[in-house]
C-alpha cells in the first residue's frame, strides 16, 4: 500500500510540474511585446517624412513623397 501511495504522489508531482511549465510558457509567449502601431519613430535613411496610418481594420496605409521612401517604410527594396 505504501508503494502505491508513493507512486501516486510522484505522478501527481510530475503532472503538477508539467502544468506549471506549460502555464509559464503560455504566459511568457503571450506577454511578448507587440509591434509599435502608435506614436512616432525616427529612423535614418529617409529623404522626407513618411506617414503610416492604420484604418479601422488595422490595414496600414503608407504615404511618402518618393518611391524610395515608400519602399523603405514598407520594408522592401524597389524593383525598378
Amino acid at each position: 500500500m505504501k508503494k502505491w501511495i508513493r507512486t501516486l504522489i510522484i505522478a501527481a508531482g510530475a503532472i503538477a510540474f508539467l502544468l506549471f511549465a506549460v502555464f509559464g510558457a503560455w504566459i511568457w509567449i503571450t506577454r511578448q511585446p507587440y509591434l509599435k502601431t502608435r506614436g512616432k519613430i525616427t529612423v535614418e535613411g529617409l529623404s522626407a517624412q513618411v506617414e503610416i496610418f492604420r484604418n479601422l481594420y488595422g490595414v496600414p496605409h503608407i504615404y511618402a513623397l518618393t518611391a524610395e521612401d515608400l519602399f523603405f517604410a514598407r520594408g522592401s527594396t524597389p524593383i525598378f
